[in-house]
């Protein structure tokens, strides 16, 4: 399997930085994650999942300036996981679950690898989603 995982140097991560740069540093201002650890296929579903959270935290401190403590919310994984993507938050708050949620339900349709419409691929016990045309050129075979 090809390593996927892509650090501070990578364009999600400074993407991510530009919308929402608290998701990327826990509360004792270091990195609260080493690498997103999916392709670059899933960059987009990121991206906008930190934008939705964004949008949600801000509304909410709009409102209740004590809503949330942005040195305490943050991302503590962000990973493929049996083929799709899981995000981990530091902290409890439905929408943002729901949100998240809402992110891994959108990558079980998308190839990890291009972006394009994707759906579940199986190979030596490797779950991925991915576009047919990929997963043809990796060896991967369709979970029906």
């Amino acid at each position: 399997m090809p390593d996927a995982a892509r650090d501070e140097t990578s364009n999600i991560w400074r993407a991510v930085a530009e919308a929402a740069p608290y998701l990327l540093q826990n509360d004792l201002g270091q990195p609260s994650i080493a690498q997103f650890e999916h392709e670059a296929g899933w960059d987009l579903i990121v991206l906008n999942l930190a934008i939705a959270i964004n949008q949600h935290v801000r509304n909410r401190l709009q409102n209740d300036p004590d809503a949330f403590d942005l040195e305490e919310l943050y991302f503590t994984q962000v990973k493929e996981k049996y083929g799709k993507l899981q995000v981990y938050l530091s902290v409890y708050d439905p929408v943002l679950n729901a949100l998240v949620d809402f992110a891994g339900l959108m990558s079980s349709t998308t190839c990890e690898v291009s972006g394009r419409a994707g759906k579940l691929h199986s190979k030596n016990g490797f779950l991925k989603t991915l576009h047919p045309k990929v997963a043809a050129d990796q060896g991967f075979l369709a979970v029906t």
